[in-house]
């Protein structure tokens, strides 16, 4: 098995000017290294861009307007990505993968499609870091010597010898690393996924408006709206329903719209585009929709306002049995999962990782 780890730089956030790579086998053993300048026929625009780093790259303008286009070097880049028996890596590669397919698209060349690992996430799940990692912060971190940020090759020599750090430190083979913090990143995700989904649930449950829309927006993702009409008030209707009932009741306000559903009914937030509006409160006059929705219904709307109690006998549902359901699932994303892990997993900290006297094995 070979293992390649590659790198592109672009003259504006776009256009390929540097493409870099390093092959190496299991043992680490550097099989082949190069940096490719390449003309991207476009200017260069490196500095002064809005909400972007200034970007200092490894040879002059002139180098790189001096040398080939992308087409010249695109069978060898294709051959490097598609190689068999090899796995390829990178850092947020999403982004190099855009790179290349504007490049292909420029030249008339068809997408090079190849899988990848992307080290990024999956150093940020080895570290548990709460942001996302860099090259720079790599190299700090592990005290990674004579590197050029921003020269191609070298970007894509720091995922190798990150790996090869990781590997020494955790006793394990390249492949043995990879499938460790494969393993390590999936339960680091997952967890940070339920965290915020838990604390996602408790500011809904207390009433953020922002957090209820967006669960609101999920919710009603996974529902289906039912071709059986079953009564003759909601069937292919939009329904609005009491802003106060959705703030201080966002649970039984989820089984409500979940009922609306299996009734035919489609739900909609803005009182003035529904065809019926609930009222829980008897027309109190805080509430926003309410208000918004006797407004629609002065200027011409035709909008049926409803009670709670006509729209729970229609949906032949009682009150209690909207609370029978915990569709916040609060409760049951308190429970943690402790990830199994393998005995050769060490539990260092990346500090301890510092300490050690790593062995060196690419020259």
């Amino acid at each position: 098995m070979k293992y390649i780890a590659f790198d592109i730089e672009c003259c504006d956030g776009k256009h390929i000017c540097e493409f870099g790579y390093v092959v190496v086998d299991e043992d680490f053993n550097l099989l082949e290294r190069e940096c490719i300048t390449i003309n991207p026929q476009y200017k260069f625009r490196l500095t002064g861009r809005e909400k972007e780093k200034d970007i200092a790259l490894a040879f002059s303008e002139e180098v790189y307007f001096n040398s080939p286009t992308f087409d010249f070097y695109y069978d060898r880049i294709k051959s490097l990505l598609t190689m068999p028996n090899c796995k390829i890596m990178g850092f947020s590669l999403k982004n190099d993968v855009g790179f290349l397919s504007t490049a292909c698209e420029l030249y008339c060349k068809d997408l090079i499609r190849f899988s990848y690992l992307d080290f990024q996430r999956l150093y940020q799940g080895y570290t548990k870091s709460n942001s996302r990692v860099s090259i720079e912060k790599i190299v700090t971190e592990l005290a990674i010597k004579d590197i050029h940020i921003h020269k191609s090759d070298d970007d894509a020599f720091v995922i190798i010898k990150a790996l090869q750090i990781i590997s020494e430190k955790e006793n394990l083979t390249l492949s043995e690393t990879i499938a460790l913090l494969k393993k390590l990143n999936n339960n680091y995700f997952e967890e940070k996924a339920r965290t915020t989904r838990r604390s996602l649930a408790i500011k809904a449950a207390n009433g953020e408006k922002k957090a209820q829309n967006v669960i609101i927006k999920r919710f009603i993702k996974q529902l289906k709206v039912s071709p059986n009409k079953k009564d003759d008030i909601f069937f292919k209707k939009r329904v609005c329903i009491s802003s106060l009932f959705q703030k201080n009741h966002f649970n039984e306000f989820l089984a409500l719209i979940n009922r609306l559903y299996l009734y035919g009914a489609t739900y909609i937030g803005k009182a003035s585009e529904c065809d019926i509006f609930i009222d829980i409160d008897n027309a109190n006059k805080e509430d926003e929709r309410y208000i918004c929705a006797v407004r629609a219904i002065e200027g011409g709307q035709n909008i049926h306002i409803i009670s709670f109690d006509e729209a729970l006998e229609a949906l032949d549902i009682k009150q209690e049995d909207l609370l029978k359901k915990d569709y916040l699932r609060i409760s049951g994303s308190k429970k943690k999962h402790k990830a199994k892990t393998s005995k050769n997993v060490a539990t260092a900290t990346i500090g301890e990782i510092l300490a050690e006297k790593l062995k060196t094995k690419i020259k």
